[in-house]
């Protein structure tokens, strides 16, 4: 469907606000690597990383990254630095959580001010009964940096809690995410005192929907006032440069069984399918592989939560030919979409289930 014309096209760079980054890079530095290596060509210093409202090109912070993991960076460092991340260094964004009137105004602002921040995820919140979830994904194709990004900010949501609880995150909580168990995630399990599951559909952290009422000790009124309106600023400024990733991911849900799929969503995008594929290529992936992860995706969400049967999913997710889907599941998690269903992925759905029933 074409995107109504008072919407304004994509353009320009997508940036990141990188304080994360320059954690991880002063935690590696102590471990005796180079700093300059791993900044060389992004014009930035250390210092310069450390403001608050510093920000690099997206596909930069990517690479510097995957500059950190090679030069050593290891799951159990990234979780130490989301041990020490602090909401003062978040930005006016942080300054505005910090200072909300309860737990449900931060995560409103949180929600619509996101992006401001971060691209590397996006963040969903929804109800599901008395449990309130926040749902994330990857805003960028991380491949191999996914896990690690999102167990650092797994310990981070729990440093923040602490932070606006006062002290210890009440125990009833519990993370998912959507990859397997490692040793280092004793670690983590340590350091929420949290249920954690894995192998699920979803990356995401589930709590009791009162909690949103929890006043924040730190609430400021004008201070939220103040720092709301430079967050309003920062979006608004960000008009014009809309995330591509998540807008093509969109539009491509809507036409996995078209042929000409590309060309349908440049349309919608006021694009040439030409521009479309050099913008994509310009941020390190493709059509082709956003497709791949809405289907991957989309395949665990039905054979997880529906009764449908496999050649429908199939054809759900724009595959005439049910074969090939059963080849391209295999190729996304080593199983087949009826083993999987069966397997380990249904029964921590499963599980999952049980445990916010008990919980509540």
């Amino acid at each position: 469907m074409p995107r109504p014309a008072s919407t304004p096209a994509i353009v320009g760079p997508e940036r990141l606000a990188v304080p994360y980054l320059a954690a991880l890079v002063r935690a590696l530095e102590e471990q005796g690597a180079s700093r300059d290596q791993l900044l060389r060509g992004t014009e930035q210093s250390l210092a310069g990383l450390e403001q608050p409202e510093a920000e690099l090109p997206l596909m930069t912070a990517v690479e510097i990254l995957h500059r950190l993991r090679t030069a050593g960076l290891t799951p159990e460092l990234a979780l130490r630095v989301g041990r020490e991340l602090d909401l003062r260094h978040q930005g006016f964004l942080g300054y505005a959580v910090l200072a909300s009137q309860d737990l449900g105004q931060a995560l409103e602002l949180t929600m619509r001010y996101l992006r401001t921040r971060t691209r590397l995820l996006t963040m969903h919140f929804f109800a599901d009964g008395d449990r309130g979830v926040i749902r994330f994904d990857e805003g960028v194709p991380l491949g191999e940096l996914y896990p690690m990004v999102m167990d650092t900010l797994a310990v981070a949501l729990f440093h923040v809690g602490r932070q606006l609880f006062g002290g210890e995150v009440p125990a009833d909580i519990e993370v998912r995410l959507a990859y397997s168990e490692q040793s280092h995630h004793q670690l983590m399990r340590d350091y929420t005192q949290g249920r954690m599951l894995f192998d699920c559909t979803w990356c995401e952290v589930r709590f009791p929907l009162a909690w949103l009422e929890q006043p924040i000790g730190t609430a400021d009124p004008n201070m939220a006032r103040l720092a709301a309106e430079q967050c309003e600023q920062a979006l608004r400024n960000m008009e014009q440069s809309e995330g591509l990733l998540g807008r093509v991911r969109q539009l491509a849900a809507e036409h996995l069984d078209e042929e000409r799929g590309l060309d349908q969503v440049a349309q919608a995008l006021h694009m040439t399918p030409r521009s479309l594929r050099r913008r994509l290529r310009e941020v390190g992936t493709s059509y082709k592989t956003l497709v791949e992860e809405v289907r991957a995706r989309r395949a665990r969400d039905l054979l997880a939560h529906t009764r449908y049967s496999v050649d429908r999913i199939a054809l759900e997710l724009g595959y005439q030919d049910p074969s090939n889907f059963g080849r391209a599941f295999r190729r996304w998690t080593g199983l087949s979409p009826t083993v999987w269903r069966q397997g380990k992925g249904a029964r921590n759905e499963e599980r999952g289930a049980r445990n916010q029933g008990t919980s509540t």
